[in-house]
């Protein structure tokens, strides 16, 4: 668990999101042209605290994933869609997603944080999408927290 205050969470250069309860079209958004057009949460935060989408500065900007341990505690088929959609934006490589509501990719900031309560070294040895999740991570840990 991570705590911050306030102002730090609308600091310009981080960008947040929450998983808890989100689907794959929640996150990633919807085409634009449907009548139910979401930009979806990734893009909401990484454009949140910009005047254009020009206006986003990559380098600097940090984008956080609150609940992130929900998707392998889950385990549902949403969750499964997610958790094989993060993998694939972890990989070094593969840096950006495709917004159906802009139809175009968006690039990702170079640092990105999970957080949650949830070890996922520790829960990835019974599962091989976590496996691979895992190993693309460093873990830091607050003690304190109970």
């Amino acid at each position: 668990m991570v705590a911050f205050t306030q102002n730090y969470l609308q600091a310009p250069n981080l960008a947040t999101v929450t998983l808890d309860g989100a689907n794959i079209d929640d996150i990633i958004g919807t085409s634009f042209d449907s009548l139910e057009a979401k930009p979806g949460l990734l893009l909401e935060a990484i454009v949140a605290n910009t005047a254009s989408i020009q206006d986003i500065n990559h380098h600097n900007q940090v984008l956080l994933i609150d609940e992130f341990d929900r998707l392998f505690i889950d385990g549902d088929k949403q969750s499964q869609d997610v958790l094989a959609f993060f993998l694939k934006i972890l990989d070094p490589t593969h840096r950006y997603f495709y917004s159906p509501y802009l139809k175009t990719n968006i690039r990702l900031p170079d640092t990105i944080i999970l957080a949650g309560n949830t070890d996922i070294h520790s829960v990835s040895t019974q599962n091989q999408q976590l496996l691979a999740l895992a190993s693309r991570l460093e873990r830091i840990q607050f003690e304190g927290f109970s």
